[in-house]
């Protein structure tokens, strides 16, 4: 079966932020994930809401905490709409029209971080209490320098994890993809190979826009099921999602 969008899990550091990327599959489903406190996001005016997060290894998606990444802009593709974050990286943006996904692009003018886009599902037009992680440009730069690859500003770059429904990183998934690098032993360390590692990282350089597809496989011995993913990708921009495998 092939997703549209593909999900998130739950970051407890995210102070006041209750999912990382608003939901668990491809399934329509409340951003507020049944039983972990969140504020349902139904029956409210089309917006989304939340913060942008700094992750501080790229290998973990539970790293991305918050504090002051400075003033961002965040976008939403599909509507055009914008607003700007506080010092802090909080933000709301009211919708003109409801959307079931939004292509989201968390934006620093200042260029201490790589513009990020992170594809979600909303809820009755609703988004509310989300994440949005961004990764500094020296990390970045670090992590092409050591892997061979050259930087090219018209390719983007594509950062996932391989989860199971609760948001667990899942390792020995392949993706099929020769090009793909996974995470290694060290922080922000990534290395060739054919499946994913403790971390359940997946991460490919200068992918030409404007999607991915990716067909992830578990391992036998998962009770988890393969899954194809699509996902946005656009010039000069780091896409960042959850890619949540379905039960068996």
């Amino acid at each position: 079966m092939q997703r549209w969008l593909l999900l998130a899990g739950v970051v407890s550091a995210l102070s006041g932020c209750d999912t990382l990327f608003p939901e668990f599959s491809g399934k329509p489903a409340d951003a507020s994930i049944p039983g972990d406190g969140g504020v349902s996001d139904g029956g409210g005016s089309p917006m989304i809401a939340g913060v942008v997060c700094i992750l501080g290894d790229v290998r973990d998606y539970r790293t991305c905490a918050t504090g002051s990444p400075g003033i961002l802009r965040i976008t939403v593709e599909e509507t055009r709409e914008q607003t700007m974050t506080d010092i802090t990286g909080h933000f709301t943006l009211a919708l003109s029209t409801k959307l079931d996904v939004a292509t989201v692009a968390a934006i620093d003018p200042s260029g201490n971080y790589a513009p990020s886009i992170v594809p979600m599902r909303l809820s009755n037009g609703v988004a509310n209490n989300v994440a949005l992680p961004v990764v500094s440009q020296q990390t970045l730069m670090q992590l092409e320098l050591a892997n061979g690859v050259q930087d090219d500003p018209q390719l983007g770059t594509f950062l996932g994890w391989a989860v199971d429904p609760s948001g667990t990183p899942v390792a020995g998934v392949s993706t099929g993809n020769t090009r793909a690098f996974y995470d290694d032993n060290a922080p922000n360390s990534l290395s060739a190979g054919t499946s994913t590692h403790q971390k359940g990282t997946i991460a490919l350089f200068t992918v030409t826009p404007t999607s991915l597809m990716l067909t992830l496989t578990p391992p036998p011995t998962a009770p988890l099921s393969s899954d194809t993913f699509t996902v946005p990708i656009r010039s000069g921009a780091v896409t960042a999602t959850t890619l949540v495998l379905p039960p068996r």
